[in-house]
Formats: structure tokens, C-alpha cells, sequence
């Protein structure tokens, strides 16, 4: 079972990312769209990240350990790669990927900001 502080960050971070990128289509340009989608994945990655690295830490250390450096590694490259060739490749608009970032980055830490109303 997720957790509902999680719960609540991965679907505020989903209404910010569908809200950016719907915005982004003003544009008419699938560049910009592309790359505020892309931003806000590239953002939200790491809090999806350390919540597996979380769950996992009731296990002993000798196993976590392992885990925590394969996941970091394999974060890092793969992020690396996908930026890369997003640029590279001129896939995303550079404007529109900072706007994801900062989008991702919004969502994340609204997220912590909402409060629960009964």
C-alpha cells in the first residue's frame, strides 16, 4: 500500500504535468510540448527514485546498500542518455524543457505545501 503522502505528491505532480503540457500546446509547436513533458519527467525522476530506495530501507544494509548505488547509477546514466539525445536530436525546445523543470520542480514541492481538507 502506498503511502498518502506519496499518494498525494505523485498525483499532484501528475495534475502539473498534464496542466504544463496542455498549456504548452498553445504553441502549436510539438518541440515545446515534447519538452515540457520531458522537464517534468526528467524532475519528478528523482522523487520517484528515493521513494523505492525508501521502502526498501527496512531491509538490512548489506542488501539496501547495493541497491541504493544501482539505483543512483542507473538514474544518473539513464537521465544522462535521454538528455542527450533529446538535445542532441533536437527533439524538445530548450525553452520548453525549462519549463518542465521548473514545472516538476512546482509540483513536487506543492505537493508537500496541500493541505488535507475534510
Amino acid at each position: 500500500m502506498i503511502d498518502p503522502l506519496i499518494r498525494r505528491i505523485y498525483t499532484t505532480a501528475a495534475g502539473i504535468a498534464l496542466a504544463a503540457t496542455a498549456l504548452s500546446l498553445i504553441w502549436l509547436d510539438p518541440r515545446v510540448t515534447a519538452g515540457v513533458a520531458s522537464g517534468v519527467a526528467v524532475s519528478v525522476v528523482p522523487l520517484v527514485t528515493w521513494h523505492l530506495i525508501v521502502s526498501h530501507a527496512s531491509e538490512d544494509r548489506a542488501r539496501r546498500r547495493p541497491l541504493v548505488i544501482a539505483l543512483v547509477l542507473v538514474k544518473y546514466a539513464v537521465l544522462a542518455g535521454a538528455m542527450w539525445a533529446l538535445f542532441r536530436f533536437r527533439l524538445v525546445n530548450e525553452y520548453g524543457f525549462g519549463a518542465g523543470l521548473v514545472a516538476g520542480s512546482m509540483a513536487v514541492l506543492g505537493a508537500f505545501t496541500v493541505r488535507r481538507t475534510h
